[in-house]
């Protein structure tokens, strides 16, 4: 659905109106890192006496929610400053909203999801995005520019909390037990920490391109990062929701905590590699396709954002791994070298070279140093050897390579073509190849995956009583 509504909204929308509303969104998303307080990572992570830790959790949420929005309002025009565009200032504002409905929607939705009851969450998120799409398409439609997508995403938010509250019947009583306030801020802190360390790795090329490149350079930056997040970036996000839980379950389990770290990084790499690979190829053809020429800048940024986006994907779980492990610690230091390499080289890129394109490839670069500094400490902390974690990684990559040879050779053969014609038929090979070449190689892992997908589309039969 975001996807989609993406797509229609490219096309209706100005660069700039992406890049000015992206401004105000990377305020509000820095900031909601805090406003979680990792409050909802604590209530997944504590398993005794639930009732005392929901209603602690659930004021103190709402405290903090209130907080960050007062904070927002009243700080929102140095925003405007900073971005050298007044038009912030109201966006930032009308967003700060987020905050209270947030503080209002996390403990219902960290219950479905500490319960691994994903059929029933998947309601409210699906009307989250589709609320976000249609409102905003239809606000755009009439005219409104910018402020189309800051309703459809408030649009968005206040229909999914309608639906929690729905669906979740638990609901708070006023008391809030102190053993459990630091109990949760003692875990939470270091959530926050390595939330904000992340937040800052994943976006401040938006801070850089904002300020140095100006709202439309960033309006086609935020178009050539939204495909590859929405595919591989976000797909990681969905599935890690479903590991943290699990994970937990297996704490204090080695054994079979590392058995699923090594599967589900196995999963995973068997999506995310062709999508990474296959995006990078068919840039060119896709945002011709999708988008029109009105954004034929995005192609060169795309095709280094899907590496990014791949890389991250291969070590997405190990940080799922450190938190059920409790390593929340070793987290953090990661993330903070991970920033101190990044944060320089991105200020470089966009104010001497000047260029969203040097840009994405600077992020791809230090993605792919982060992606291995990963996998190297969780298999120490997962007590696996490197060996283990490549053989589980080889057969998606070798597939992978074999798949990009016969997407680069179907692209050149239909060079004449219209993009149209690449597109379907560049996806086509490289999907029929790399599924090939996975079966041939590695079929256990694909019947797995294949009947685990047959299974979770299946109705389920009922249980005599």
């Amino acid at each position: 659905m975001v996807l989609i509504s993406t797509v229609i909204l490219a096309r209706l929308l100005v660069k700039s109106d992406f890049g000015v509303v992206s401004f105000a969104l990377l305020i509000i998303g820095f900031l909601d890192t805090i406003n979680s307080a990792g409050i909802s990572s604590a209530l997944i992570y504590y398993q005794d006496d639930e009732n005392a830790l929901y209603n602690s959790a659930f004021w103190l949420n709402l405290a903090v929610g209130g907080v960050m929005f007062a904070g927002t309002w009243l700080l929102a025009p140095l925003a405007g400053n900073y971005f050298d565009d007044r038009r912030v200032v109201s966006f930032t504002q009308a967003l700060a909203f987020v905050f209270l409905l947030n503080s209002l929607e996390d403990i219902p939705k960290a219950i479905l999801t500490k319960n691994l009851s994903f059929k029933v969450k998947f309601l409210p998120d699906t009307l989250h995005a589709i609320f976000k799409g249609v409102v905003s398409i239809l606000f755009a439609m009439m005219g409104f520019g910018a402020w189309s997508l800051v309703i459809g995403h408030l649009a968005g938010a206040f229909s999914s909390l309608i639906m929690y509250w729905i669906i979740v019947p638990w609901r708070p009583k006023f008391r809030m037990t102190i053993q459990w306030i630091r109990t949760i801020f003692s875990y939470g802190i270091g959530i926050v920490a390595t939330n904000l360390l992340s937040y800052i790795l994943v976006n401040i090329d938006y801070l850089f391109v904002g300020y140095f490149l100006g709202a439309a350079a960033l309006g086609v930056y935020t178009i050539a990062f939204r495909i590859p997040d929405l595919l591989i970036v976000q797909f990681c996000s969905l599935v890690g929701r479903v590991i943290f839980p699990v994970f937990v379950k297996f704490k204090d389990d080695p054994e079979a905590l590392k058995a699923a770290f090594l599967k589900t990084m196995n999963y995973v790499s068997s999506i995310t590699i062709p999508l990474g690979l296959g995006l990078m190829l068919v840039s060119k053809p896709f945002v011709l396709t999708v988008f029109t020429n009105k954004w034929s800048e995005a192609i060169p940024v795309m095709r280094a954002i899907a590496l990014y986006a791949l890389f991250l994907s291969l070590a997405y779980n190990a940080t799922h791994a450190y938190k059920a492990r409790g390593a929340i610690l070793l987290m953090t230091s990661i993330s903070t070298v991970r920033a101190a390499i990044l944060i320089p080289a991105l200020w470089w890129a966009s104010s001497q070279i000047g260029s969203i394109e040097a840009i994405a490839w600077t992020h791809a670069v230090i993605a792919f140093i982060g992606c291995s500094i990963n996998i190297i400490m969780a298999g120490r902390v997962m007590n696996t050897s490197l060996a283990s974690i490549m053989r589980t990684l080889r057969s998606p990559l070798i597939a992978g390579a074999v798949m990009s040879v016969v997407v680069l050779g179907i692209l050149y053969l239909t060079s004449s073509l219209f993009p149209w014609v690449q597109l379907i038929t560049g996806i086509a090979a490289g999907a029929l190849s790399y599924t090939a070449i996975l079966v041939w190689i590695q079929k256990d892992i694909f019947m797995e995956i294949w009947l685990m997908f047959r299974t979770s589309i299946s109705p389920q039969p009922k249980l005599n009583q």
